[in-house]
């Protein structure tokens, strides 16, 4: 368990850092992706439980403390990623395995 908290804040630091410093720093006409957002849709993806919609909501209070607006937006937005990601992905492994 300590394990996968210390592997979640490493990426999510990670994930902050090339953000913030790296992707901005590249060509001007290049638009830098989210990886928060691309953190959140793994954590969809493989995590369906409550300490993975938890790590959601952290991950975008995380993004929110990182761009000083306001705090909020970005939780709820991961919260609802994230939940439409675990509907989408059932909705399509059903699909797959009954095709």
């Amino acid at each position: 368990m300590i394990r996968v908290f210390l592997i979640f804040f490493v990426l999510t630091g990670l994930g902050l850092f090339t953000q913030g410093t790296l992707l901005p720093a590249s060509q001007s006409w290049f638009t830098a992706p989210n990886i928060i957002v691309i953190l959140i849709l793994i954590i969809g993806l493989y995590v369906r439980s409550i300490s993975g919609l938890l790590s959601a909501f952290f991950l975008g209070l995380v993004s929110d403390f990182a761009n000083a607006y306001y705090v909020g937006p970005a939780a709820a937005g991961a919260v609802i990623a994230y939940w439409i990601v675990i509907i989408i992905s059932q909705k399509v492994y059903v699909e797959h395995f009954l095709g």
